[in-house]
């Protein structure tokens, strides 16, 4: 399988993936950071998409991807997930894609007999997240990148959003 997106969703979707039984598994991304990232927490292949998905498509050639996850939440990660699954393969949309109207390939959709399904993250899916969890099946922790107290709130949420530097960032009580 395929997740087009590296950050936090897209890493702990890669885990419930490894833990659903998925062993080889391709992690699409545009930044290197989280790629390098997603190889560490055990990842297959990684593949940097920012400069175009030649890499993908030889890829998929040789070994279609019989699903893929779109955790991005862009109009383009849905559309290549679109395109690059194997015919009659299934497309999860993850990532919340920005609100009006978007282009989707629709006739791709259709003419590959693609089964394309929406997972929302406050359906079902949370208790069964909070289980694996509880119960360690999913170390989320291995997520966590940096620690910083809550008096350097503002700091500590320049560095979460430098995507170069973290994947999660946690507040501390000091």
């Amino acid at each position: 399988g395929i997740i087009f997106g590296a950050g936090p969703i897209g890493l702990l979707t890669m885990l419930a993936a490894h833990r659903a039984g998925m062993t080889d598994i391709t992690v699409a991304d545009i930044a290197p950071a989280p790629l390098a990232f997603a190889t560490k927490l055990g990842a297959s292949h990684v593949e940097n998409v920012g400069g175009g998905e030649e890499g993908l498509k030889a890829q998929a050639a040789s070994r279609p991807y019989d699903v893929a996850f779109e955790v991005s939440g862009t109009a383009a990660g849905l559309a290549s997930a679109i395109g690059i699954v194997r015919r009659g393969g299934v497309v999860v949309q993850i990532g919340n894609l920005p609100g009006g109207q978007i282009p989707t390939p629709s006739n791709a959709v259709m003419a590959k007999e693609i089964d394309l399904r929406g997972s929302f993250r406050f359906g079902f899916e949370f208790a069964t997240a909070v289980e694996l969890i509880s119960n360690g099946s999913i170390d989320v922790l291995s997520l966590v990148t940096a620690e910083r107290p809550l008096s350097t709130a503002p700091d500590a949420l320049r560095l979460a959003l430098d995507r170069s530097q973290s994947v999660k960032v946690v507040l501390t009580a000091n």
